[in-house]
């Protein structure tokens, strides 16, 4: 039986795009605590491996620091006679001169720097049963060559940083080193870890082939629980166990303020949203997006309300990190005033017939012109009803 943790998309050395600097340096931070986090389970676990697939660091300027934190972690592994196996990705490519290339790693990690394939020997401590782990490296930022297609055929472990569309991808990833489903599962491989697409999860029918996933989320949209795929291989299948790792999630609630009309209510309204929330704040980026129908349309308009109820949140409660999103509406009844043979009724109906103005046609994104609708019709209906009550 052989056991091994399979991790990705760590993004060591990531700047992080935030004006906070304590919020960067604390993003920073549970970055490289993640990792941490990732060697002391191979340890405490007794693995036989570590496995990562591409993207270790985030770019090519490795601070001696980051340098230090990566080898410290493989040295501790190395003294546990854990092996590690590691595959160069789009961000941490490893062309012949790059730094990543030639750090002084432990005599435990064997490399897949290269854009040819290579294969090792991973050796069951329990058994002496051999395994042959089978992996290629991008040598430049762009591969866009289909290099597992030269990956032979065989019950062996595979690694490779790769783009793979499946139910994983979400958007434009790119296609770095990109492959196909069809091309992974015809090796035969026990198992198969592949790193880029940040999403956690198996994308065959025979859940042979995952992706591992960020091992921490990067930035807002990266949600929920992140880490690694602890794998285990006996008589010839494998197991796979999603394992938490991050040392910071980030997560979004939505709050509907439909009906409120003072700051203070939207205040207490969001303090008992706070102390409700089962996470960890102390390591939970947060985004409040709030929505609805409400009088505080106006107030909250101002990126100063925002701020200053965001600042109030901040020191009411221990939190990482605080976002709040604006997305309410008038509370003007909109259908009302579009019928009306009025000023207002007549600009509301341009607005809702936009997309036939000649200067406007370039506008085919239905949910992006729906957005931009909306938006404005709340921005005309406040601007002619400014200190009009209906009730």
């Amino acid at each position: 039986m052989i056991r091994f943790l399979h991790i990705g998309d760590v993004h060591i050395n990531k700047s992080f795009a935030t004006k906070d600097e304590v919020l960067r340096h604390k993003l920073q931070r549970s970055v490289i605590k993640s990792f941490q986090n990732a060697v002391h389970y191979c340890i405490t676990q007794d693995l036989d491996a570590l496995m990562i697939a591409g993207d270790l660091f985030d770019g090519q300027h490795i601070s001696l620091k980051d340098g230090e934190i990566v080898r410290d972690g493989f040295e501790q592994l190395n003294k546990a006679h854990i092996q590690v196996f590691y595959a160069s990705g789009n961000h941490d490519y490893t062309h012949y001169d790059s730094k990543i290339r030639h750090m002084n790693y432990p005599e435990n990690v064997k490399t897949f720097f290269d854009d040819h394939v290579d294969a090792y020997d991973l050796k069951d401590k329990s058994t002496g049963q051999i395994y042959k782990v089978v992996g290629c490296g991008h040598m430049i930022q762009h591969e866009t060559r289909n290099l597992i297609e030269n990956f032979p055929i065989g019950k062996h472990i595979g690694l490779c940083h790769s783009m793979v569309q499946s139910s994983l991808t979400i958007g434009d990833e790119g296609d770095y080193l990109p492959s196909t489903i069809e091309t992974i599962s015809s090796k035969g491989y026990l198992y198969f870890g592949l790193g880029h697409i940040h999403q956690n999860g198996p994308i065959d029918k025979h859940e042979t082939i995952y992706y591992s996933g960020s091992l921490q989320g990067l930035h807002s949209n990266e949600t929920g629980l992140k880490g690694g795929n602890l794998v285990t291989i006996n008589d010839g299948s494998s197991h796979v166990q999603f394992v938490p790792l991050a040392q910071v999630l980030f997560d979004k609630l939505t709050v509907d303020i439909s009906g409120l009309d003072h700051m203070e209510k939207l205040l207490d309204m969001l303090q008992n949203t706070l102390n409700d929330y089962e996470g960890d704040l102390e390591n939970v980026s947060l985004e409040l997006i709030l929505t609805g129908r409400t009088k505080l349309y106006r107030k909250l308009s101002n990126p100063h309300e925002i701020s200053d109820l965001r600042e109030l949140l901040l020191d009411y409660h221990h939190l990482f990190d605080l976002k709040i999103r604006n997305k309410v509406k008038t509370h003007f009844d909109l259908e009302a005033y579009e019928k009306q043979n009025s000023v207002l009724g007549e600009v509301l109906r341009t607005i809702d017939n936009m997309e036939k103005l000649p200067s406007l046609d370039y506008l085919s994104d239905e949910e992006l012109l729906m957005e931009i609708k909306d938006g404005l019709k709340d921005q005309v209906m406040d601007y002619f009803l400014e200190g009009y009550d209906e009730d």
